[in-house]
């Protein structure tokens, strides 16, 4: 990439004809809301979309070579915004008024190869190329022409991306995958890009996703609102695609090793008690919307203070350290493995019910116990031979909270200590 241009004449063309494709609908939105406000100066809705085509046009026409325009853009939206009086209006809209019909005139010359899309969801819900493992970005933007701008130089940096158009399709999408960062315009439809990132930030676990605003708004007073209601970043329109990967990658690299530090426990490198937790809230809240079952397990290393006092901590950690790699290894890919507290560890089976929770229970059992134990440094001493109980409770009952699913657990797994240990238990 050069400049605020992509590299590739064909690349360039094809954002160039989105440019004005999107410009023609939009300006007849434009002038309609225009001949609205001529009529009713008091039409709230109409200056809103005028103010809304300003605002697209000064953040869009920068990004095409069209500096002109995208300054025009900004000095009408301006001009809308700050017409405090009906004199001061009507002195906006004559001169918003020219730059209309000098747009109008413009767009006509122009031929557009490219064939006019619908502005509906579906247009908004592509999915990049297959990524090199940069991550997951979604994009918050009613603007196409943003989002085809954003989704070329995302996808040329090896970044997977997927788009919503407003606020609520992005939350309903967060509902069911979380991305990596979040790009979001401010103006959206209904709900603004502020609005939207406080719920988000209400939500369990979505505390530290990276969200960056793009906006063509750059006045400080924007910025101070964006940050104090947990954006993390700006990027102001047009920009340049450059920035914007580096702004992605940073904060990627960033968070990547905060929510490590966050959710890891140290010893075992297991997930921690807190984001196991969250994770069966998550799940608890999943199943009961999409009535599908899953099911925890807990599981503790039967006599482990024996173990401590024998040969030390120093020989109970590196039994805690071993034993988190034999289950990890011993359940499936999808499932989830926590340091639950002390020698217990919690497993979130997903999309599990009891009987084949119970059977990978049974494996883990039988792994654990026929598993040679050798924390010693010197390989003198003979292995140490150690069992684990596991008590497990199934996720299906609709008034069920994630504690109470969690104590159920607990209780089987006191039950299967209490008959005997080296066993498995399942909550009635």
């Amino acid at each position: 990439m050069t400049g605020n241009l992509f590299d590739g004449a064909s690349e360039m063309e094809e954002l160039s004809d989105l440019f004005w494709a999107e410009l023609g609908r939009g300006l007849i939105a434009a002038a309609e809301a225009h001949r609205r406000l001529l009529g009713d100066p008091g039409d709230a809705a109409a200056l809103a979309s005028l103010q809304g085509f300003c605002h697209r046009l000064a953040g869009d026409a920068g990004s095409v070579g069209q500096p002109v325009l995208s300054s025009l853009g900004a000095a009408c939206e301006a001009l809308l915004k700050s017409s405090a009086s009906a004199p001061d209006l009507a002195r906006a809209l004559r001169v918003v008024g020219g730059a209309l019909a000098s747009l109008e005139s413009e767009q006509r010359t122009r031929s557009s190869p490219r064939p006019e899309q619908p502005r509906s969801e579906a247009a908004f819900s592509k999915v990049g190329p297959a990524s090199e493992g940069k991550g997951h970005v979604l994009i918050v933007e009613d603007d196409p022409f943003a989002v085809r701008m954003m989704e070329s130089a995302l996808h040329l940096a090896g970044f997977e991306t997927t788009a919503c158009g407003d606020a609520d399709s992005a939350l309903a999408r967060l509902e069911v995958s979380r991305p990596d960062l979040i790009l979001t315009d401010v103006q959206l439809p209904s709900t603004d890009g502020f609005e939207l990132c406080r719920r988000i930030r209400s939500r369990p676990m979505l505390d530290i996703l990276p969200i960056i605003f793009v906006t063509a708004r750059a006045d400080v007073e924007e910025r101070i609102r964006g940050l104090s209601v947990g954006g993390n970043d700006y990027l102001v329109k047009p920009f340049d695609p450059r920035e914007l990967v580096a702004r992605v990658s940073t904060h990627l690299q960033r968070i990547s090793s905060l929510r490590e530090m966050a959710i890891r426990d140290g010893l075992t490198h297991c997930y921690n008690q807190k984001y196991f937790k969250l994770r069966v809230a998550e799940e608890l809240a999943r199943a009961k919307r999409l009535r599908r079952a899953f099911s925890v397990a807990i599981l503790d290393i039967d006599h482990f203070k024996a173990v401590n006092d024998r040969f030390g901590h120093l020989v109970g950690d590196a039994v805690l350290a071993e034993m988190a790699n034999l289950v990890s290894a011993s359940v499936r890919s999808i499932d989830l493995v926590a340091r639950y507290g002390g020698e217990e560890f919690g497993l979130l089976l997903t999309e599990t019910g009891v009987a084949e929770a119970a059977v990978l229970a049974a494996r883990v059992l039988d792994r654990v116990g026929r598993h040679e134990f050798r924390p010693w440094k010197d390989g003198e001493q003979p292995p140490l031979g150690i069992t684990v109980s596991i008590g497990i409770a199934e996720g299906v009952d609709a008034l069920l909270e994630a504690d109470a699913l969690l104590e159920r657990a607990d209780g089987a797994l006191y039950d299967a200590k209490r008959n005997g240990r080296n066993r498995v238990v399942v909550a009635p």
